[in-house]
């Protein structure tokens, strides 16, 4: 990393300062190598700060990568008919959740979104609408609509 790369020059360089500073007998040459020790030894500390935020920040993604991982294993990938699929909770893990689908577009993006009812058609296929990105999914496959040939009135 490049920050620990910085912080190591600047300490070197520091402890290159405070070695020459011992033959100093000059004052004002030797004020000069305290204050450029100084500002050796506060970049090295940034550059040390800034190398510690990084690594913070590369273990909070692998922690969230961990946290997804072990979501998207609850579920499993169904086809639903029609061409439609959904990420549906496995039962076997679902921990006193009710059974769900959740968004495939979403699931891909490392992100969960529960699928939610609209209505149920004619044909007797399910509407579920994405709340994140509002992608709608239709589940099942069309029944056809019996009409009666019985040649009576409507009336």
């Amino acid at each position: 990393m490049e920050e620990l790369a910085d912080a190591r020059s600047g300490l070197k360089t520091a402890y290159e300062i405070a070695k020459g500073l011992k033959d100093i007998d000059d004052r004002v040459k030797l004020t000069a190598g305290v204050m450029d020790l100084q500002e050796h030894i506060l970049s090295a500390q940034q550059a040390a700060m800034d190398a510690q935020a990084r690594l913070q920040k590369l273990e909070a993604e692998l922690a969230a990568r961990d946290d997804w991982d072990a979501t998207a294993s609850r579920y499993e990938l169904k086809n639903y008919g029609a061409h439609t699929f959904a990420y549906e909770l496995r039962p076997e893990r679902a921990n006193g959740e009710d059974v769900h689908r959740i968004c495939p577009n979403c699931y891909q993006k490392r992100a969960k979104s529960i699928l939610q009812h609209r209505f149920r058609d004619a044909s007797h296929r399910d509407h579920f609408i994405c709340p994140s990105c509002d992608k709608e999914f239709i589940f099942g496959v069309a029944v056809p609509i019996r009409v009666s040939r019985s040649g009576g009135s409507w009336a």
